[in-house]
């Protein structure tokens, strides 16, 4: 884990460079169609990769982002509807044979729960053109076999996370909307609310990749997708979801957690000894 905390800026750097430009790039545009965004979601990205710490909430003291690697019962735990539940038994309860759910955050705490299953996808992509997507020209969108085969990557499961934090704590909203497709059609105050839109578009951006829809011709969506959506609601065969849960009006709790000191980031980790 400490590996992928190091290589957060070098491989969020593409897109942070990217949105210093004067006009937006392609990538950019398709995902979040108006260049006077550009600001907000470089402040999120550069937030992602200095692990800085802000209020998660109005008034609350300021947070750094403190990952657990979920092994045991007990280590985040949270009340819903009169309902203990534990972060454990979350991620083994919502693995089915149509998803997985490698990683969790529970709003507005800045606690991020990384599931067993987040171990068994590659660390880092490589950054090459040949793994762009190519484009559905009747469709005018992406075509593919795997919807999320571009951020099914354990970096990108923790840059998802690590975004719903920043994103939630500077605009109290969370949104979860999978698929690259679904993204593309996301108006733009929406993208920037939405991890998925910003992984995809720093994908995209690290691996060079220059053919993308006409975004002009993309209808907007701007309703919330639910947590737990129905397959017939989703893009590809074999889901891959970190989610996201907001817990403001019930009680939290996680275990008290030791900062590694990890000399390049100040996101914090904790669990089990192989994190």
């Amino acid at each position: 884990m400490f590996y992928l905390i190091q290589r957060l800026r070098s491989v969020l750097q593409p897109a942070i460079n990217d949105l210093k430009n004067s006009s937006s790039s392609d990538a950019y545009t398709t995902f979040f169609k108006n260049i006077a965004y550009a600001s907000y979601v470089h402040d999120i990205l550069s937030n992602v990769t200095k692990g800085a710490s802000i209020p998660s909430k109005p008034k609350s003291p300021s947070h750094t982002p403190t990952l657990y690697c979920i092994d045991a019962l007990d280590q985040i735990t949270w009340t819903e509807h009169d309902k203990e539940l534990d972060a454990w038994a979350f991620c083994h309860t919502h693995n089915t044979l149509s998803r997985r759910v490698p990683a969790l955050i529970l709003l507005p705490y800045h606690w991020i729960g990384i599931c067993p299953t987040f171990w068994d996808d590659p660390a880092i992509p490589d950054a090459s053109p040949s793994n762009c997507y190519d484009i559905h020209p009747s469709r005018n969108g992406f075509f593919y076999q795997d919807g999320k085969s571009l951020i099914n990557f354990r970096v990108w499961h923790l840059i998802h996370e690590l975004i719903h934090y920043y994103v939630y704590a500077t605009r109290k909203v969370y949104r979860d909307i999978y698929g690259v497709n679904q993204c593309l059609q996301l108006s733009g105050p929406h993208a920037i609310e939405n991890p998925a839109s910003y992984t995809y578009y720093a994908t995209n951006v690290r691996m060079g990749c220059t053919e993308f829809p006409t975004v002009d011709d993309q209808p907007t969506r701007d309703g919330s997708i639910e947590l737990l959506e129905t397959d017939d609601n989703q893009t590809s065969v074999s889901q891959n979801e970190p989610v996201a849960l907001e817990n403001e009006s019930t009680s939290a709790a996680a275990k008290p957690t030791v900062d590694p000191s990890v000399p390049t980031s100040s996101v914090t980790a904790t669990g089990s000894s192989s994190v």
